[in-house]
């Protein structure tokens, strides 16, 4: 028996260069993507045991979404991805705030520029 080495542990999720071995679950995110970006949405879940690679797999996720890795050039996404954190008592007004604030940080991360003259300096 082939001994393989499982680099996932739960509450460390690891760098894109160690990230392999999720070929169909990469494939499927930017298929989801590609949907998105031509006008229909679709949605998945990403469900499974603590350890397996599921925060990994969505920290790649987000590189895919904001075009940072891709397959192939015309395969390349141009998405704003914001993270945040829910609760079970996470309301729906909590929620709305968390996107907006989200929002408003990686836009300013991503547009230096627009900040500097919102700002008034």
């Amino acid at each position: 028996m082939i001994k393989k080495f499982n680099p996932f542990q739960p509450n460390a999720p690891i760098y894109p260069g160690l990230f392999a071995g999720r070929l169909r679950e990469i494939e499927r995110i930017d298929e989801v993507l590609f949907h998105t970006k031509n006008g229909n949405p679709t949605y998945i879940l990403i469900i499974g045991e603590r350890g397996i690679g599921k925060t990994s797999l969505l920290q790649q996720s987000s590189l895919i979404a904001a075009g940072n890795w891709h397959w192939e050039e015309e395969d390349k996404h141009n998405f704003m991805v914001v993270h945040l954190s829910i609760a079970p008592d996470t309301t729906i007004l909590d929620l709305s705030h968390k996107i907006a604030r989200g929002i408003e940080r990686a836009f300013k991360r991503e547009n230096d520029s627009v900040t500097f003259f919102k700002e008034g300096r």
